[in-house]
């Protein structure tokens, strides 16, 4: 009768350790896919974010200013 009883708290304590064994092999493949999206996350956003080009809005702007100059910076030869 005794060793029933321990026979069955054996096979039902192995049972129990099949299972944390499976859940913690479970978490772990989880935690493994969460990392691999994380990182998946971060390289996209660093290839993103590039810096913009510029647009040639410098080169317009100077060429307003040398038109509204009346285009004459240089000054004319001196006669010495």
């Amino acid at each position: 009768m005794r060793e029933d009883e321990l026979n069955r708290a054996l096979v039902q304590q192995k049972a129990q350790e099949e299972a944390l064994h499976r859940r913690e092999r479970d978490l772990l493949i989880r935690e493994l896919e969460l990392v691999e999206r994380e990182i998946h996350v971060v390289i996209t956003q660093q290839t993103n974010n590039k810096p913009e080009k510029r647009k040639g809005k410098f080169r317009k702007s100077r060429l307003k200013q040398i038109k509204a100059g009346g285009g004459m910076n240089i000054s004319g030869p001196c006669g010495n």
